[in-house]
């Protein structure tokens, strides 16, 4: 979760909206994101991230912390053009230059750690773990981080797996999201909430950082009628019910059957 301090409304997060054609949770609002890479491991191992360690100490039942700081930093770039935790700044074109070739594939993600001396993942506070449920057909274990935008860089699309980029206050997004004017899902519901109440950046990061344990949380699919429905934690019914797997053409549903 990107996020900035608007002198008029406040704390607003990066809103990214997927592209219609995307294969999992379509035209759906999300955070930056995407897949773990060999890269991102590789960049770990050679001494170009900095502040690993710390960013471990925050996550002690992931052997991969700072490798997974590295994806959320790699993936902010190349979907929004935010590069976090630069250790020296390019400036907007020669940054907007790199992304261009980091997406048209001419260039990996080291040569940009290069061109700005390596990056600190100490700049990300990790906030939530999910899962997805059991009997989806793609299943992915996703950490969720915030971090401060860097002031001298603009958000913006790539145009390709992400087609808009929007900042809004949390409640506002909670409320369009109520309206039917915002789709989101719930991890990405929950953790907009968890910044709801929050004022600033900075006090986001502390949050972050006060939090003694992540809890990881794996929603149930329940067959509700004809209708698949998705359960949290902390529902009564997510004990009790058998999980449903989704059959041939049927896709996971975006909104819940209860709160967490």
């Amino acid at each position: 979760m990107v996020l900035r301090d608007n002198p008029t409304t406040g704390l607003e997060v990066l809103m990214l909206r997927r592209s219609k054609d995307a294969a999992f949770v379509a035209s759906t609002y999300v955070f930056p994101g995407g897949s773990l890479d060999a890269e991102d491991e590789a960049l770990v191992a050679d001494g170009l991230v900095r502040s690993g360690a710390d960013l471990a100490a925050h996550m002690p039942d992931e052997p991969r912390a700072a490798a997974l700081g590295v994806a959320a930093v790699r993936e902010a770039f190349e979907e929004a053009g935010v590069l976090l935790g630069a250790q020296v700044s390019l400036g907007a074109d020669r940054l907007g230059e790199l992304r261009q070739r980091l997406l048209a594939g001419t260039i990996g993600f080291r040569e940009v750690v290069r061109a700005v001396e390596g990056i600190d993942v100490a700049v990300l506070g990790y906030v939530a773990h999910w899962v997805t449920p059991a009997g989806s057909p793609r299943r992915f274990d996703t950490r969720f981080f915030v971090a401060a935008a860097p002031s001298d860089q603009d958000a913006s699309a790539d145009a390709g797996e992400v087609t808009e980029a929007r900042w809004l206050a949390p409640s506002q997004a909670l409320r369009d999201h109520e309206a039917g004017a915002l789709p989101m899902v719930p991890p990405t519901v929950a953790n907009v909430t968890f910044l709801a109440d929050v004022g600033s950046v900075a006090e986001a990061l502390a949050r972050a950082r006060a939090l003694e344990r992540v809890p990881r949380i794996e929603p149930r699919l329940w067959r509700d009628g004809d209708v698949v429905r998705i359960l949290l934690p902390g529902d009564p019914r997510y004990g009790l019910v058998e999980p449903t797997r989704l059959a041939p053409g049927e896709t996971l549903p975006v909104e819940s059957a209860g709160e967490p």
